[in-house]
C-alpha cells in the first residue's frame, strides 16, 4: 500500500451517512444516493405496517456501474461486494458478498464459476468472519480471519489470469470485522488488527506483481473505523421524553425469551446448536415470523407513539397518520414534531465529559432525495465523529438508562469496541496517475464516473459523483476531458420482492447481530 501512495494519488474518501456498510456499496456500485437506489440500512421498512426486512440486492432499484460498462461491451469481474445478492447477470462473473445467506452454486453468476472454485480451491469460503455464536477464543478467530484472506486473495488471482476483464473488482472483509472487535481490546487487540492489515498488505503485492504496466489500480474502503466511546440506548431515551410507549402488561407477560434479557439471549443464541435451530425452524414453520411481529408490535402502544427508531444509528421514525396503520401525528404538526425531537438531541451530552454527542441532525430531505425517499427514516443523527454507538430495546432490570460505556453483540460472546467513521481511504496508482500525493474533498459517489472516465466510456448525466480530475496527468485531462451522456441505463431495474426464505433471512440476520449491525 504504501508503494501505491507513493507513485500515485491518495486522501480520506468522504462515506455516506451514514457510513453504513449497505448503504455506503450501493451508493459506490450505483453512483446514488440512497433516496435513489433505495438502500437505507440492513434492513427495509415495510409500507403498511412497522415491520422491517433485511435489505438485498433486490431491493436495488438502479443499475450498477458493472450493468453500465456491460452494456457498452465492457467485461468486469467482481467478487465479494457486499450487497450484491442475488447477483447480477453482467457482461464477466459476479459472486455475492456477505450479505449472501448460503454458500452455494446460487451466490455465482455464472453459477458455473462457483463450481469451478469449488473444484479447484476444494471449498468456497464467504468472508463469513463474523464470530457468531463463538466463545472467546482469539486464536481460533485469529486462524479464521487469516485463512479467509488466504482464500479471498488465491481465489481472486486464479479468476484474475484465468478469465478476461476490463474491470476487475475485489472486497476483503475481515479488516472490518477485526477492528470491530479488537479496535479499543489492549495490546493483543492492536496486534491482531495490525497483523491483518500486514497480511492484507502482502495479498495487494501479489495482485501487484500479477498485473501488467499499462493497468490502473484503485483501492478504496467504503468507511473508517474507530472506537466505540459511548452507547445511547436510543428505545430509552425516546420513551423518557415521551415519544414511545411500551404496553406495561405486555412487558410483564413477554415472553421467556425476551425477559431473559440481553445476557441471556445471548446465551441462548450462542450455545443452542445450529442443528436443534434448524429442526426448530422445520417443526415450528412461521414461528420466527411470530416471535419477530411480537417483538414488533406486541411490546409497544403504538397509538400512544410519536416516534420510534430503527437501523444501525437509531434513525428515528415519525408515527405519521395516514402512512402507518396507528399514526398519531398529524401531517400539519410533522415539522414541529420533528424540530422538538431535534432540538432535545442536540441538547444530548456524555454524561462523564459533559461533552456534546450530536454533530447534526439531518430531516431525511435536507441529505436524501429522490423516488425512494419514503422510505427514509424521518430524522437522521450525525454522531460526533460517529463514536457513539446506538443500542435498541428496554432491558427489563433498567428501562432508565440511556447512556452505556460497553456493547456487546447479542450472537457472540466477543467485544464490539470498533464502530464505523465518515472517512475511509482512496489510493490510486498507474498509467496516467500523477505522482501527487494527498488529495482532499474526495466522495465515495465519485468512484462511480472516476472509473467509467478512466476506461473512455461516456458518464451517465445522471450520477451524483464527480471524476477526480486532480488524480489523472493534466494532458490525458485536456486531450480526453470527460465525456457524458444524458442516455439513460436500459436495465434498471424495479424494486423485486424479497428473496430470502425464512431460514436464509436467519442466518443473514445471526451474521449482522455478530458485529452489532442488527438487534
Amino acid at each position: 500500500m504504501t508503494r501505491l501512495m507513493q507513485n500515485g494519488a491518495w486522501g480520506r474518501l468522504e462515506s455516506t451517512i451514514h457510513p453504513s456498510t449497505p448503504i455506503a456499496w450501493t451508493s459506490f456500485m450505483t453512483g446514488l444516493n440512497p433516496g435513489r437506489h433505495g438502500i437505507y440500512d440492513f434492513i427495509l421498512g415495510r409500507e403498511n405496517d412497522y415491520g422491517f426486512t433485511l435489505s438485498t440486492a433486490a431491493d436495488r432499484a438502479e443499475s450498477t456501474l458493472w450493468d453500465y460498462m456491460g452494456g457498452l461491451g465492457k467485461k468486469a469481474i467482481v467478487l465479494n461486494v457486499p450487497y450484491t445478492y442475488p447477483p447480477d447477470k453482467i457482461n464477466g462473473i459476479m459472486i455475492s458478498g456477505l450479505d449472501a445467506p448460503m454458500s452455494r452454486r446460487e451466490i455465482s453468476s455464472p453459477p458455473e464459476i462457483y463450481d469451478e472454485l469449488v473444484k479447484v480451491m476444494g471449498s468456497y469460503i464467504m468472508d463469513w468472519t463474523f464470530p457468531t455464536g463463538w466463545r472467546y477464543d482469539v486464536p481460533l478467530y485469529r486462524e479464521k480471519i487469516f485463512s479467509t484472506l488466504k482464500f479471498r486473495a488465491e481465489s481472486g488471482l486464479y479468476l484474475l489470469k484465468k478469465y478476461p476483464w476490463d474491470c476487475f473488482t475485489i472486497v476483503f472483509n475481515p479488516i472490518d470485522h477485526v477492528q470491530h472487535i479488537f479496535w479499543n481490546a489492549g495490546e493483543e487487540g492492536k496486534e491482531i488488527i495490525y497483523e491483518s492489515y500486514r497480511q492484507f498488505d502482502h495479498y495487494v503485492g501479489e495482485f501487484l506483481k500479477a498485473l501488467d504496466s499499462e493497468t490502473i489500480i484503485m483501492m478504496m474502503s467504503d468507511h473508517g473505523a474507530g472506537a466505540i466511546d459511548r452507547v445511547f440506548y436510543m428505545d430509552a431515551w425516546l420513551q423518557k421524553e415521551g415519544y414511545l410507549r411500551y404496553d406495561d402488561s405486555v412487558l410483564k407477560s413477554r415472553s421467556l425469551f425476551m425477559r431473559l434479557g440481553k445476557k441471556g439471549r445471548t446465551l441462548l443464541r450462542r450455545n443452542i446448536p445450529i442443528s436443534v435451530k434448524k429442526s426448530l425452524r422445520y417443526l415450528l414453520p412461521g414461528l420466527r415470523e411470530k416471535v419477530e411481529s411480537s417483538l414488533a408490535t406486541l411490546d409497544v402502544d403504538w397509538s400512544k407513539v410519536t416516534a420510534y427508531s430503527a437501523g444501525y444509528y437509531g434513525n428515528i421514525y415519525i408515527n405519521l397518520k395516514g402512512i402507518k396503520p396507528m399514526g398519531t401525528v398529524d401531517p400539519g404538526d410533522y415539522d414541529s414534531v420533528c424540530e422538538e425531537i431535534s432540538n432535545k438531541l442536540y441538547s444530548l451530552q456524555d454524561p462523564d465529559t459533559g461533552d456534546k454527542v450530536v454533530e447534526k441532525v439531518y430531516r431525511k430531505n435536507e441529505i436524501y432525495s429522490g423516488p425512494y425517499l419514503k422510505y427514509a427514516p424521518d430524522i437522521v443523527i450525525k454522531w460526533k465523529n460517529y463514536s457513539t454507538y446506538t443500542e435498541k430495546g428496554i432491558e427489563i432490570e433498567d428501562k432508565t438508562c440511556i447512556f452505556g460505556r460497553s456493547a456487546k453483540a447479542e450472537s457472540s460472546d466477543f467485544p464490539m469496541t470498533g464502530t464505523h467513521r465518515l472517512d475511509g481511504i482512496f489510493m490510486a496508482s498507474g498509467p496516467g496517475i500523477r505522482k501527487t500525493g494527498e488529495v482532499t474533498n474526495l466522495r465515495i459517489y465519485d468512484l462511480f464516473p472516476t472509473i467509467l472516465y478512466y476506461m473512455g466510456l461516456p458518464i451517465p448525466d445522471d450520477r451524483e459523483g464527480r471524476v477526480m480530475t486532480e488524480i489523472f496527468d493534466q494532458d490525458l485531462i485536456r486531450q480526453n476531458p470527460p465525456k457524458y451522456t444524458s442516455k439513460k441505463t436500459d436495465n434498471k431495474k424495479e424494486r423485486g420482492e424479497p428473496v430470502l426464505t425464512p431460514e436464509q433471512e436467519e442466518s443473514v440476520a445471526e451474521r449482522l447481530r455478530s458485529l452489532g449491525y442488527i438487534e
